[in-house]
């Protein structure tokens, strides 16, 4: 290698022993943070007392409830049996799009505020 050569080979490897550090930091850096877990019902919602409707199914039941007065609705998932998915979402039809009203997991009892 000529000298001319060994110069530049120098100063190319001693801009990768900067660069290198720097970006590898740069890179570090712009890792975005865990993402918050949201729930997507609300913790600890209160059982309405009223029963309005029920439907009865082998492995669920659904019981549709209100308050007093009927000014507040709720819907009660009981999942008897174990579901073969690990959770499933319920919607509420309407216009002009549907609505996400909650979560329902594989075991358990769940609240849904309408």
């Amino acid at each position: 290698m000529i000298k001319p050569l060994r110069k530049r080979h120098l100063q190319i490897w001693t801009l990768w022993a900067v660069l290198i550090p720097f970006g590898i930091i740069i890179a570090w850096m712009a890792v975005p943070e865990k993402p918050i877990q949201e729930l997507l019902q609300e913790p600890g919602n209160e059982v309405l007392p009223v029963l309005v409707r029920s439907v009865e199914r082998p492995n669920y039941r659904v019981n549709l409830k209100a308050n007093k007065d009927k000014t507040r609705y709720q819907i009660e998932w009981i999942n008897k049996a174990g579901s073969t998915m690990p959770s499933s979402l319920i919607y509420r039809i309407s216009q002009p799009e549907n609505e996400l009203v909650g979560r329902v997991k594989s075991n358990g009892v769940f609240h849904f505020n309408l």
